[in-house]
């Protein structure tokens, strides 16, 4: 962050001798889309290289998959789900291979299951590593930890041919499969209570998270059953139980500040015991200024195949089906698993933008756009004490201290903006305002907009005449650094208050400003009474139980 915007180096900054440069701040304006279907945020060279690997968006569906398999079958991507050694990862078949042979064909045929061919799945398919998979009531398990949204088709048809399946991890493919939509079979009770309650989908950011933890969950259950320890897996599925709590019952803005914190405290031995691609893209995880997103999980289970959403012309998603591959699969599944900031991620987000339709690349920012820029510049300069930029964000301090991050991208009610509260250092402690009316003028460069929000911001006690959410968080929240409860009086008196008393709205919010006013005595806290009912009482209101956010500070 330099010491002021003046100091910004931009070719639309009036106060800077740039003359090819463009802020991140500008370019985000610039590279900003309205809501069309479904966009990603991806440099031309990641496009290029997703779509260089199956041989761009023209042609047959079937020649994507074959060489998409084809170049990437040396990656960690793939090799992660192969045996040392090409062997067949079925030791022993229900029944005999004669028998299992007869059920593959008749459940490729859709023919029912016999009551001989059901105790043959009943009675478990043996793998290399000694885990048992076995279909009972219409579920498959694997050492009797459930596998939802498998069905019996997929899974025959993934074991029925030995060439298909020989050299491959196949539990380990099928716990991951099962993993990276969260949503099947309903199993999570955190899912089920946020479907129950609140009714509001996962936010896109988490949807990499909650399938990492959902695999690593899995994976743990399956584990235990055969060699590990229960001191290693116990700490585990309490730290993957932990961040799950947060993600889906906090649903803080900063996943990776979240995940960071979490990362710190993990468990010892965790990324040596599981040392996929995905877990080291999780350890290796950085923040970014634009987060991707995703619309809806990438891969689902259907009753015959597992199918992929790619974007369509017109900008929704439609499923393709995936190829029954081993190689497809660990692919698929390693990317989905991956967070979207990380090179997997955008390898999927690019096969997902790109395989029915390219990308196009962004047009030149007419005169007008860099018209409204150069004017944006010109305010942020003009309040240079006020605002401050760092890389494509605004931190911007209101009239009485309030401090609020602005950046460009999609926000509430079709914004083209999203405004955080920011109440504390730590960095998942930031709150979603909306100020938008819900109109999104196409007329209105971008960078008139965003020098109106700027301008809002600074001066939020006036603009909060207008805008109740923001009128609520004034009268209720302290400003950035202060104390939640009995703040000094000194503190106050140097905020600016004179000049916003003399005006009657703004003596309204003065007189209505919870955090203002002085802190009200307890009478019970005055009583120095005895007795037992006496010292409950004062426990329950004396400083013994005291919140322990009561007296925390807003920085």
């Amino acid at each position: 962050m330099t010491s002021s915007v003046r100091e910004i180096k931009c070719v639309h900054n009036p106060a800077s001798g740039e003359t090819h440069h463009v802020c991140d701040w500008c370019q985000s304006i610039v590279d900003f889309q309205p809501q069309k279907g479904w966009n990603v945020t991806l440099k031309p060279d990641e496009h290029e290289r997703a779509m260089a690997l199956f041989g761009g968006s023209t042609g047959s569906s079937k020649r994507k998959w074959q060489m998409l398999q084809q170049t990437t079958r040396d990656i960690d991507d793939v090799q992660w789900a192969r045996l040392p050694v090409a062997i067949d990862p079925i030791v022993r078949p229900p029944d005999s291979w004669s028998a299992f042979e007869t059920l593959v064909a008749a459940v490729g045929r859709g023919d029912q299951l016999t009551h001989h061919q059901e105790k043959m799945l009943r009675g478990g398919i043996v793998f290399h590593d000694g885990s048992i998979l076995r279909y009972l009531d219409s579920a498959w398990n694997l050492n009797g930890v459930p596998l939802p949204g498998l069905s019996l088709s997929v899974v025959v048809a993934l074991l029925g041919e030995p060439e298909k399946r020989r050299g491959w991890n196949i539990p380990a493919l099928l716990v991951s499969v099962v993993s990276v939509n969260p949503d099947l079979g309903q199993v999570d009770p955190l899912m089920q209570r946020l479907r129950m309650g609140r009714q509001r989908d996962l936010r896109p950011m988490y949807r990499p998270l909650a399938s990492m933890l959902t695999w690593l969950s899995n994976r743990l259950k399956v584990d235990r059953t055969m060699k590990m320890d229960s001191s290693e897996y116990v700490p585990m599925m309490a730290w993957s139980h932990d961040i799950r709590t947060c993600m889906f019952e906090r649903r803080t803005a900063n996943i990776e500040g979240l995940f960071q914190n979490a990362l710190s405290n993990h468990p010892p031995g965790l990324f040596h015991t599981y040392n996929t691609p995905w877990m080291r893209a999780w350890q290796d995880l950085q923040p970014e200024n634009q987060r991707q997103e995703t619309q809806k999980w990438a891969l689902d289970l259907g009753k015959k195949r597992l199918r992929f959403r790619v974007r369509t012309q017109s900008g929704p998603l439609r499923l393709i089906h995936v190829p029954t591959e081993p190689s497809a699969w660990a692919l698929l599944c390693s990317l989905t698993l991956s967070p979207l900031n990380s090179e997997a991620g955008k390898l999927l987000l690019g096969l997902q933008h790109n395989w029915s339709v390219p990308y196009s690349q962004p047009s030149q920012p007419s005169e007008p756009l860099m018209k409204s820029m150069r004017f944006c510049h010109e305010i942020m300069n003009g309040l240079d004490a006020k605002v401050h930029l760092e890389s494509a964000r605004a931190l911007v301090f209101g009239r009485l201290g309030h401090l609020y991050e602005i950046s460009v991208q999609h926000g509430q009610h079709g914004a083209p903006y999203t405004i955080q509260h920011i109440t504390d250092v730590h960095p998942n402690q930031m709150h979603s305002i909306c100020i938008h009316s819900g109109q999104f003028s196409k007329t209105v460069p971008l960078g008139d907009t965003m020098g109106g929000v700027l301008l809002s911001m600074v001066n939020d006690v006036v603009a909060a005449r207008e805008i109740d959410s923001l009128e609520e968080l004034l009268l209720h929240q302290a400003p950035f650094g202060f104390s939640r409860l009995n703040i000094p009086p000194a503190w106050i008196n140097a905020l600016d208050l004179d000049s916003i008393e003399p005006r009657s709205n703004d003596r309204y919010f003065m007189e209505h400003c919870r955090w203002l006013q002085p802190p009200r005595q307890r009478r019970q806290e005055q009583r120095a009474g005895h007795g037992l009912h006496e010292l409950l009482l004062r426990n329950r209101y004396g400083a013994r139980t005291r919140s322990r956010t009561s007296e925390r500070w807003n920085a």
